[in-house]
């Protein structure tokens, strides 16, 4: 089932499996377990990325949600009580001087953005959002610290478990694969200007693919029996570059 402009409040509240959740059960099933009742704080550069993607994928609607004040100083107490008073309607208060830097990032995604997919996969209730869809090809708005080094990133955050899943959720819905995956990737520091589209190949794709998969079916047995083991012991061995 296709949910358009779907409240993002509302899709958490959403009870179904998403790549989220199978990155963390994937990181160790412990972790998933313990995300269970303890959601992840968001940290600044969290909150950060939060801003950025609704400035690229929901600019008309930026007002709602974030509201501008010339006061640059955070420390100062005027900044703060301002800041709890808009705290207390939902709206983040940034300053001039972060907003100025925000509009340089010169640029908007203007597909089917924010669309949520709920669908019934492996015997199990899933859901996705993608931050757009263009031409049948998912896109996924990301910052990191180092653009460069993003294909690492790739890796570290297991965001190729997350291409594979989006994957499946487009092939459930519309009963074909999707076109592609392509990250559009903002640095957290200026400037930001200088983002970079990434597209993951098709061999990446379905090697995402194969892991969910794989992870599904352990997934469910942990469900099944309500059992989340730790992580396994392992062996350090002494790496080549050290002779």
């Amino acid at each position: 089932m296709i949910y358009h402009n779907l409240d993002f409040e509302a899709y958490k509240k959403m009870q179904a499996l998403n790549a989220s959740k199978l990155k963390d059960f994937a990181s160790s099933p412990k972790i998933y377990e313990y995300r269970i009742s303890n959601p992840i704080v968001p940290s600044a550069s969290m909150e950060f990325g939060t801003m950025v993607h609704k400035w690229i994928l929901e600019r008309d609607t930026f007002g709602e949600e974030y509201a501008v004040t010339p006061q640059n100083n955070k420390r100062l107490k005027a900044f703060k009580e301002e800041y709890d008073l808009w705290k207390q309607k939902n709206i983040t208060l940034i300053t001039e001087e972060e907003f100025g830097k925000l509009k340089t990032i010169d640029v908007e995604i203007q597909g089917e953005n924010e669309l949520t997919i709920k669908f019934e996969r492996w015997g199990l209730t899933c859901k996705s959002r993608f931050d757009s869809l263009i031409d049948d090809c998912i896109w996924d708005v990301k910052t990191c610290s180092d653009v460069s080094k993003f294909e690492r990133d790739i890796v570290t955050f297991k965001y190729y478990l997350q291409a594979g899943f989006y994957s499946y959720a487009f092939e459930t819905e519309f009963g074909r694969k999707p076109s592609g995956f392509k990250f559009f990737v903002v640095p957290n520091k200026m400037p930001y200007n200088d983002y970079q589209i990434i597209e993951m190949d098709q061999d990446y794709i379905d090697y995402g693919r194969q892991e969910v998969e794989s992870l599904i079916e352990v997934y469910k047995k942990s469900k099944e029996s309500q059992k989340y083991p730790r992580r396994p012991d392992v062996i350090a061995y002494r790496p080549s570059f050290l002779i």
